[in-house]
């Protein structure tokens, strides 16, 4: 302070007062764009071992700024696919970051073949939540599916709700399960059902079932899915604005 104070009286409040502006132009924040994000990954080092690095094409970066692990925070999820990973390796990847004096990775939240993500501020806290869908492409063309609602406080991954899905991608392996059981699946989202302001989570099972539209033998397959039922949530948030998991409300008539 008294070193400010010295300042003040050398340079006068007009140069003082510009002097704080670009003190507080060097503290900000540069924003975050799909070019930053494949730049610093592209020196960190991916899971296949010592000296491969994150490829990262910037056509595949989605992201998010925000506040995830304690509000005020600067920081932001990206979601990506490294093309020095492998299949097998799951080159699609969810990750946060945090700003210091620059951006630099925390940690990753998940990975797959695909990763896709919204932010929501559940709790109205100033921290906010990501609901993700994971996408997994097996040998055959089978899809397994995966949405998660995550908590990031405290930088740690807390799973709040997560339901998973199967689907199959190419006609080629469809003839092969049409006349087997129902396929399954998932849809997660979240909305304020009863216009209190708070957002409740929406989980619609849906029943999926092969059906012909004339257009070939193979392929003219198509899955037809199907809504079985609705299963609405509402989140339990304990005096701190922490996340402590949902609770089912009552069927409406």
């Amino acid at each position: 302070m008294k070193k400010l104070l010295v300042v003040a009286a050398a340079i006068g409040l007009t140069g003082l007062t510009v002097l704080l502006a670009c003190m507080a132009c060097l503290a900000a924040p540069k924003g975050l764009s799909a070019d930053n994000v494949r730049e610093i990954f592209s020196t960190v080092r991916n899971s296949e071992g010592e000296g491969v690095f994150f490829a990262i094409d910037s056509n595949t970066v989605t992201l998010a700024e925000g506040s995830f692990t304690r509000p005020g925070a600067t920081e932001a999820v990206v979601a990506f696919v490294d093309g020095n990973q492998p299949h097998v390796g799951l080159p699609g990847e969810l990750w946060l970051l945090g700003y210091g004096t620059k951006w630099a990775p925390i940690l990753m939240i998940d990975q797959s073949d695909e990763a896709t993500f919204i932010i929501v501020d559940i709790a109205r806290d100033g921290t906010s939540e990501v609901l993700y869908t994971l996408k997994r492409w097996l040998t055959g063309g089978i899809l397994l599916k995966r949405q998660t609602l995550v908590s990031l406080r405290g930088t740690q991954v807390k799973t709040i709700y997560s339901a998973d899905g199967t689907s199959y991608a190419f006609h080629e392996v469809w003839k092969q399960f049409r006349d087997k059981d129902p396929i399954t699946d998932h849809e997660i989202h979240l909305e304020d059902v009863n216009g209190d302001g708070a957002v409740e989570l929406i989980d619609t099972e849906l029943s999926g079932t092969f059906v012909h539209t004339g257009a070939g033998d193979d392929d003219g397959w198509k899955i037809r899915y199907s809504p079985v039922g609705s299963t609405t949530y509402r989140f339990l948030i304990d005096n701190d604005k922490h996340i402590l998991g949902v609770e089912k409300l009552p069927d409406t008539p």
